[in-house]
């Protein structure tokens, strides 16, 4: 329930969450994706929260996002647009999507707030979890893997 700017989510409140949106984490996406124009298959079950986070981590170093492992979702283009730059749009996309949830509750309202504090405005995370008055570890423990998860499945659901 939201009081104020503040959140508090009640464990019981998490656990009905989790079970109502279990398919939604599962990441329903297909195994692979074809660029028509190389032809080659890329495989997307094999992404990992890790390779989201670091993306999410790296939002605004072009150069860093070159080489990051989320690159092959970008498309083929022939421009003066980096990968990174590429990627970039992708992760500004996801955001914008999650954004934009017509039917978003509290929960998903506190990830998106955490997402976006922590990795586009660069707060530290003793500051965000001021903000959303919950203690580091947690934010850490109970709600980053959650933000994460979302935001793999919308990073997804736009690149498909």
């Amino acid at each position: 329930m939201k009081i104020g700017k503040f959140y508090r989510i009640y464990d019981d409140d998490l656990e009905d969450y989790m079970r109502s949106k279990k398919k939604d984490l599962a990441l329903e996406q297909p195994t692979s994706r074809d660029y028509g124009q190389s032809g080659t298959q890329l495989v997307l079950g094999g992404t990992t929260d890790e390779e989201i986070e670091k993306a999410l981590s790296q939002y605004y170093d072009s150069t860093s996002l070159d080489t990051n492992p989320l690159i092959r979702f970008t498309p083929i283009t022939q421009g003066e647009s980096s990968k990174g730059e590429l990627l970039r749009e992708l992760l500004q996309k996801t955001f914008s999507k999650l954004a934009s949830l017509e039917n978003a509750d509290s929960l998903q309202a506190l990830l998106l707030d955490y997402l976006n504090m922590r990795y586009r405005e660069r707060r530290p995370v003793s500051e965000v979890a001021l903000k959303l008055n919950y203690s580091r570890e947690h934010l850490r423990r109970k709600y980053h893997g959650l933000a994460i998860q979302i935001f793999k499945t919308a990073f997804f659901e736009i690149v498909m």
